[in-house]
């Protein structure tokens, strides 16, 4: 039963109390009969508010003794056991919870998925991973083949045996003793002119020995340290991207609230304001009292309009995180009962001590700046060894016309090869290697120094989302005894003026701290999850057991 509506219909029905109006008792009536008349009203009101109150207090519990009398109550209260602030946990169920609603996990996993600093990093990872397979060619025996093709000029002054021989003898050099046997060669068969034409097919071998023993390793090592910088930074880069789609969920969710919570406030405001009207054309409140309850009818139409940009504007960011700024923003549904109590929400915390621990052992960043630091010691050992001699191993065979072994050369294709072992030092790369390895030192401290300066602000990270959380709680708490004292006193307020014991500015009081403890209850609630989602992430407790270091 409308309480508001019954007090109504009965003030507008009792004579008006005003001695202008045609229908009061004449002053010129005895006293007796006006006090009759006033005592006849004074028991007409008493009875209808007798009536109102048996009908606000609730029925005593079976076995008690029916004739001992209630206490009048405005409203029944919640059992012991319910939770505070379940009045506004009821006023929002039909938005919270929706079957197939985007949930702050489906949020987190298209914002993490859509990420666009997650794909560039996830560029570098690939373009680490190339740095690595190119490290193992470059230690790989270098196989070179050439071929070509030269025409060269011919002398005029050339060897012309024509059909004559060449003498030759086993004699040692000098005069030849007599006696002394002699050999006759054939002259056009041993030519030394030059051919023309020459043809090369060489495939050459080089096998890099002292890169083996002292810095293949080293080059191994820093290039899968990039690697995996990158592939910690990419990571990290989808949990980022995760925390921000599931703190942009739980915005665009108060702001969701907060605007059903203007809506219902503005119902309320216009049947408040169509109870003046009808008391005011009765000449029961005053004028100003209408005009009073329209101004502020105006105004929470103007807060309904500012909650509605509010949550478009949410949910635009929220849309631009999970799938970009193409497409029309979908109408979401609330899949998530936000108002609901979580068991981690009253969870003990650990001490700052172990979160901060626990952060640096977690975080991918600071995991990406120790590859990183790891990397660029392992390129400054490398560095140094370029200063060294290199001894390399090398083979050629050769299949050429002429081929340049046979002697004398002829217009025929031959085969031959050769092995060796040579020593190579540039010693210039000594000094180089040395500075290049000390400015690559200073770049690693350098690392080092920020990975510090990161675990140092990360306790303070830490500390803040700790607090947060604990003062998340402290401002539940205190949202629910607010919310339930303003949702009683505007009750008490409403049953007041209706009986004409308040004004109806009391009644817009109550009506605005109403407004004001709902949302500060949602705003509580919300201020919470938020900070867990900031407390998960700066500690690393959303960094899934796969993306850890082994």
């Amino acid at each position: 039963m409308n309480t508001r509506s019954n007090f109504s219909h009965y003030l507008q029905s009792l004579p008006l109390m005003n001695s202008h109006h045609s229908s009061l008792p004449s002053r010129s009536l005895g006293a007796s009969r006006r006090r009759g008349r006033i005592c006849i009203i004074a028991l007409s009101v008493l009875a209808q508010s007798s009536t109102l109150w048996a009908q606000a207090t609730p029925e005593p519990p079976k076995g008690t003794n029916s004739q001992t009398p209630a206490q009048p109550q405005l409203k029944k209260e919640a059992p012991a056991s319910s939770s505070p602030g379940a009045e506004v946990h009821d006023q929002f169920a039909a938005l919270l919870g929706r079957p197939g609603g985007l949930t702050s996990d489906e949020a987190a996993r298209k914002a993490a998925s859509y990420s666009l600093d997650a794909k560039v990093a996830q560029e570098d990872y690939k373009s680490a991973e190339a740095l690595v397979t190119k490290t193992v060619y470059d230690y790989m025996p270098k196989l070179t083949v050439t071929a070509s093709y030269t025409r060269q000029s011919i002398p005029d002054s050339t060897l012309d045996y024509g059909s004559g021989n060449l003498v030759a003898t086993p004699e040692p050099a000098g005069p030849l003793a007599p006696g002394a046997p002699l050999a006759a060669i054939d002259g056009e068969a041993f030519n030394f002119n030059p051919l023309p034409n020459q043809y090369y097919l060489n495939a050459g071998l080089v096998v890099p020995i002292s890169d083996y023993l002292l810095n293949m390793s080293s080059a191994f090592a820093g290039a899968n340290a990039l690697k995996n910088r990158a592939e910690y930074l990419e990571k990290a880069e989808r949990l980022n991207a995760a925390a921000n789609g599931r703190l942009s969920y739980y915005q665009w969710v108060r702001a969701r609230l907060k605007m059903a919570e203007a809506e219902s406030s503005i119902r309320r405001a216009q049947a408040q304001l169509d109870d003046l009207k009808a008391l005011a054309a009765g000449g029961r409140v005053s004028r100003a009292d209408v005009l009073r309850q329209d101004a502020f009818l105006a105004s929470t139409e103007l807060n309904f309009r500012r909650a509605s940009t509010a949550e478009a504007i949410a949910k635009e960011r929220l849309h631009t995180l999970m799938l970009g700024s193409k497409g029309v923003t979908p109408d979401w549904e609330i899949g998530e009962d936000v108002l609901e109590d979580r068991p981690e929400d009253n969870k003990p915390l650990p001490a700052i001590e172990e979160l901060h621990r626990q952060a640096v052992a977690n975080r991918l960043e600071i995991l990406a700046l120790a590859e990183t630091e790891h990397g660029l010691e392992e390129q400054s050992s490398f560095e140094k060894t370029q200063g060294y001699p290199r001894v390399e191993g090398f083979g050629n065979l050769t299949y050429a016309n002429p081929n340049p072994v046979y002697v004398p050369p002829t217009n025929a294709w031959n085969t031959s090869w050769n092995l060796g072992i040579r020593l190579v030092w540039t010693v210039n790369d000594l000094g180089s290697a040395h500075h290049q390895a000390q400015s690559t030192q200073a770049e690693v401290a350098k690392v080092r120094a920020q990975k510090q300066g990161i675990q140092d602000a990360l306790r303070t990270e830490v500390l803040s989302a700790r607090r947060s959380i604990e003062e998340a709680r402290l401002a539940r708490e205190s949202a629910r005894r607010g919310e339930k004292a303003a949702q009683a006193s505007f009750v008490d307020r409403s049953l007041l003026f209706e009986n004409g014991r308040a004004t109806s500015l009391d009644v817009l009081q109550a009506e605005s701290a109403l407004l004001t403890a709902r949302t500060d209850l949602v705003d509580a609630y919300i201020a919470l999850r938020l900070a867990q989602v900031r407390l998960n992430h700066a500690v690393g407790w959303d960094v899934p057991p796969s993306y850890k270091q082994e």
